[in-house]
């Protein structure tokens, strides 16, 4: 898992993480880090999850259920262009 936090000049902080793999998600020390930082963190989050398939992964379905989860999924044909999209939620366009 990549974690960061960065500061923007519109005065939010951002956590970003990228889940690299199927066993970061199955580890419950991941799961708790997660969890923590979605349940505690003032700031932004910014995270890679995976596509449904087959049987759900718990932490997966709660991050994508959040309700202050915003999900983009990236396909094949926008991934060109999913910046854009990103940053103009980011800025509340």
């Amino acid at each position: 898992m990549i974690s960061r936090g960065v500061q923007n000049h519109y005065l939010r902080i951002y956590h970003f993480f990228y889940v690299t793999g199927k066993m970061e998600l199955l580890s419950s020390q991941f799961e708790s880090q997660i969890k923590t930082l979605f349940e505690n963190s003032p700031s932004n989050i910014i995270a890679t999850i995976p596509i449904s398939k087959g049987k759900p992964i718990t932490l997966v379905e709660s991050i994508r259920k959040n309700k202050n989860s915003k999900v983009f999924e990236v396909t094949k044909s926008n991934r060109d262009s999913i910046e854009t999209v990103v940053m103009t939620y980011i800025r509340g366009g």
